[in-house]
C-alpha cells in the first residue's frame, strides 16, 4: 500500500488575497486530484462557500488560527492540525501556484524530515556561519546552505517540539517590535518568521533534524527581485520540465499596486515588463475563468504582449531576454568588483 500524503495547510485572513486562494486551490485539483486540504480563511463569504463546492477535498475553516497575527500563522496552524490528529502536514502558501504533481517529493518520507525550500536569490539568501542563529545568542550547531524559506513546509508530529519553540519567538517582544518597522530596518534574525525556524534550524538544539530542501528552479520558482529566474533555472525548466511550485514572492501580483515604485523610466520599464512576465501570470492563466477579476493577468504594453508571443506563453520562455540582461548585468557586476579588489 502507497504510504500516505501529508494534509495540505492553507491560511489566509486577506480578502484582497482571495484570488490567489482560488488559483492555489484550482491548480491543486487540476494537478493533484482530491488531495486533502485543510483551508483557513475567515473572510469567506456566501459566494466563495459556494464556489467552494467544486473542491469535495477542501474543509473550509471560516475561523483565524488560534494565536496567530499577520503572516506569523505557520506553526500555529500546524500545530492546529495536529491538535485535530493529523500527524503528517504540508503548509503552502497561499501566494503559490501549483504547476505539476509533487506526490513523488513527499510520499512516503521519513517522519523525523522537514521540508522546506531554498530562499530567493536575493540580499537574505545566504545566512553566514549561523548568523540568524548567532544573533539570537544561540550556540551554532550547523550552517545551513542558505535562508530556510517558509512558503512549503513539511512538518510531522516528531516536529511539535520545534514548532512550539517557533512560535514562543514570534511571540518575543524583540520580534513583535521589528515587525512595526519598515523591511529595510529590520536585522536579518528578526526579517519575518522563516529567518526565525533558520536561527533555531541552524542551532545546537536542533541539529539534528534532517532537513530537506526543495531548491529554486528544480523544485520551485521563488519570483523575486530581478533574478527571481535566472536563465541556468530557465533552462532547467525547459530540459526538465516546469518545478511543481511556483512562489510570486513580495508585491502581490493580483492587486493594483504591486509593484515597486522606482525611479528612473529604465527601471520602472524593466520592472513593469519582470511583472508582466511572471511564470506565475502565464502558469494562472489557465485558471481565469475561475476569478471575478483577472484583468491584472493581461499585457498592458504592446512589448510585453510581443514577448509574451514570442515566448509561446511558456513560462521559461517568456521573461528570458530580461533574465539574460539580469543574469549578464550581474556577471559584470562581479567582475567590476573582483577588479577593484585586486586594484
Amino acid at each position: 500500500m502507497a504510504a500516505a500524503m501529508p494534509v495540505i495547510c492553507i491560511a489566509e485572513d486577506r480578502l484582497s488575497c482571495e484570488s490567489s486562494v482560488r488559483l492555489l486551490l484550482m491548480s491543486l485539483q487540476r494537478h493533484c486530484g482530491d488531495q486533502k486540504v485543510e483551508l483557513f480563511y475567515p473572510p469567506a463569504n456566501k459566494e466563495f462557500r459556494s464556489w467552494l463546492e467544486r473542491f469535495p477535498a477542501v474543509n473550509l475553516n471560516a475561523t483565524a488560527v488560534p494565536g496567530a497575527w499577520g503572516w506569523n500563522v505557520k506553526p500555529q496552524a500546524i500545530l492546529t492540525l495536529f491538535e485535530r490528529g493529523y500527524d503528517d502536514v504540508l503548509w503552502m502558501d497561499s501566494d503559490i501556484l501549483v504547476a505539476r504533481n509533487f506526490e513523488k517529493d513527499f510520499r512516503g518520507l521519513p517522519p523525523t524530515v522537514v521540508v522546506l525550500t531554498e530562499e530567493a536569490l536575493d540580499g537574505f539568501h545566504e545566512d553566514p556561519h549561523g548568523l540568524r542563529a548567532r544573533l539570537w545568542g544561540l550556540n551554532v550547531g550547523r550552517y545551513l546552505p542558505f535562508t530556510a524559506n517558509t512558503g512549503v513546509v513539511r512538518a510531522t508530529t516528531m516536529h511539535a517540539n520545534l514548532l512550539k519553540r517557533w512560535v514562543s519567538f514570534l511571540e518575543d517582544e524583540k520580534y513583535r517590535e521589528a515587525q512595526r518597522r519598515d523591511w529595510c530596518e529590520r536585522p536579518a534574525h528578526l526579517y519575518g518568521d522563516q529567518d526565525v525556524l533558520t536561527a533555531l534550524l541552524a542551532s545546537e538544539e536542533y541539529a539534528d533534524v534532517p532537513i530537506k530542501f526543495l531548491r529554486r528552479g528544480k523544485n520551485i520558482i521563488q519570483y523575486w527581485g530581478v533574478y527571481g529566474y535566472t536563465c541556468s533555472e530557465r533552462l532547467h525548466n525547459i530540459v526538465y520540465g516546469m518545478p511543481p511550485f511556483i512562489h510570486a514572492v513580495g508585491g502581490k501580483l493580483w492587486l493594483t499596486d504591486h509593484g515597486a515604485k522606482l525611479s528612473g523610466w529604465r527601471r520602472q520599464l524593466f520592472e513593469s515588463l519582470y511583472v508582466q512576465l511572471s511564470p506565475y501570470i502565464m502558469s494562472a492563466r489557465k485558471y481565469r475563468r475561475g476569478l471575478a477579476e483577472a484583468g491584472w493577468m493581461n499585457a498592458n504594453s504592446l512589448l510585453a504582449m510581443v514577448l509574451r508571443v514570442c515566448g509561446f506563453y511558456y513560462p521559461p520562455l517568456t521573461g528570458l531576454p530580461l533574465a539574460i540582461a539580469a543574469d549578464v548585468f550581474s556577471f559584470a557586476k562581479r567582475l567590476l568588483a573582483n577588479g577593484a579588489g585586486r586594484g
